[in-house]
């Protein structure tokens, strides 16, 4: 119970990085350029801007990637959420399911 309580809760927090990577892909494309702090090497950052934000490199798998518009990513980033939210949903029932097999047990157990 505890591997499939583990997995939930890592399915949740990639729902949650999906549902929060839509929310961003659909800001970006609101402006042409957005201030940014880009890194030079590992210890210095430095003023800049980001140019065509409407553009995002997608990972389609394997090592992969497709070069989208924002609006594209995001209809890819919501299919990808309601694979998750499925999962989700699949694992909540799963764990319910060994909580009940494990509340019967104990109670054989104290027989």
């Amino acid at each position: 119970k505890r591997d499939r309580e583990g997995a939930l809760a890592r399915m949740r927090a990639c729902l949650e990085e999906y549902e929060a990577l839509g929310a961003t892909l659909t800001a970006l494309p609101e402006r042409v350029e957005r201030p940014a702090m880009v890194p030079l090497g590992k210890l210095a950052l430095f003023p800049g801007t980001l140019r065509h934000t409407n553009e995002v490199t997608v990972l389609l798998g394997e090592n992969l990637f497709a070069l989208r518009s924002a609006s594209q990513a995001v209809g890819i980033a919501e299919r990808r959420a309601e694979f998750v939210a499925a999962q989700v949903q699949s694992l909540e029932e799963e764990v319910r399911e060994l909580g009940s097999e494990l509340e019967k047990l104990g109670a054989m157990h104290t027989l």
